[in-house]
């Protein structure tokens, strides 16, 4: 279940204070529960904005929000794989 930023904020804004968010017809939590979740992401990932979200729900029912790039190179990425600023210049995974 993928989602953006503003949409998953327009369902939150959209539920009554206190029920249970709907996403993909399962419950995935209330909206404070869930817009602090965002909110965390959306911090955490201030200096990287071009994601769109994974909501999952874990079998105990929690849910579980994650972000993946949308665009270029992302600092993530780079900084993972230990690359420089253009794709193919740092270390592969054979020079390790």
């Amino acid at each position: 279940m993928m989602i953006t930023t503003s949409e998953l904020e327009e369902i939150i804004a959209r539920t009554p204070a206190g029920e249970q968010i709907v996403y993909d017809g399962r419950e995935i939590g209330s909206t404070d529960a869930i817009a602090e979740k965002l909110n965390q992401l959306k911090s955490s990932r201030a200096d990287d904005p071009h994601y769109v979200i994974f909501v999952g729900v874990d079998k105990s029912g929690e849910c579980l929000l994650t972000a993946f790039p949308t665009m270029g190179d992302p600092v993530e990425y780079r900084t993972r794989h230990k690359l420089g600023a253009f794709p193919g210049i740092g270390k592969s995974s054979s020079e390790s």
